[in-house]
C-alpha cells in the first residue's frame, strides 16, 4: 500500500503588508551647499526599534543615503557621497542632507521593514529632490546703436542651474 501525501501551498498576499506609496509630487528645491530634507513620513504602530529603515537614492548604483537598523544607525552601507553628510529624523522617518550637491539631484527612495527572522516590506515611499544654483547678475548690454526707435539688447547671465 502505497501512501501519498498531498502539499498545499497557500500564498496570502496582505495588502497592507506591502504598501508601496508615490510621493512624487513631495519634492523639495533646495540650493547648492544648503540642507536638504528627504521625506519619508510613515506612519505606522511600529516603533523604530522594530523596524529597519533605508534611505537610497533610486539609480542603476542603488546608493544608500543612511541606514537605521532597530533604531540604531548604521554606517557600514552608507554610500561614500554621503557619508558624515545625513542625520536621521526618528520623528518622521526623513533624512536631513546636508552641503546638497548637484549630483544629490534625483528621486530618492524610503524602504521600510519590519524585523523578525527575516526582514518583511512595510512601505516604500519616494522623494524628489531637486537642486538649483543662482545665476549670476544678468549682464545688459546694448548691442548697437538706436535705429528707427529700436535697440538690440543682449542679455547674459552664467552660472546656474537648471538651464
Amino acid at each position: 500500500m502505497r501512501l501519498h501525501k498531498t502539499v498545499q501551498i497557500t500564498v496570502v498576499l496582505f495588502s497592507m503588508a506591502t504598501a508601496i506609496a508615490s510621493a512624487e509630487s513631495s519634492s523639495n528645491w533646495v540650493a547648492i551647499g544648503e540642507r536638504a530634507e528627504l521625506l519619508c513620513n510613515y506612519k505606522g504602530p511600529l516603533s523604530l526599534e522594530e523596524l529597519v529603515i533605508y534611505m537610497q537614492k533610486k539609480s542603476s548604483a542603488r546608493e544608500v543615503v543612511n541606514e537605521q537598523y532597530q533604531g540604531v544607525t548604521r554606517v557600514e552601507n552608507q554610500d561614500a557621497n554621503y557619508k558624515n553628510r545625513t542625520e536621521f529624523v526618528p520623528s518622521n522617518y526623513s533624512v536631513w542632507l546636508s552641503d546638497v550637491r548637484l549630483e544629490d539631484e534625483g528621486t530618492y527612495q524610503c524602504y521600510i521593514m519590519k524585523k523578525k527572522a527575516s526582514l518583511d516590506r512595510i512601505a516604500i515611499l519616494e522623494f524628489h529632490l531637486h537642486v538649483i544654483a543662482p545665476y549670476s547678475k544678468p549682464n545688459i548690454e546694448l548691442m548697437n546703436k538706436p535705429v528707427h526707435g529700436q535697440v538690440n539688447l543682449s542679455c547674459t547671465s552664467r552660472g546656474g542651474y537648471p538651464e
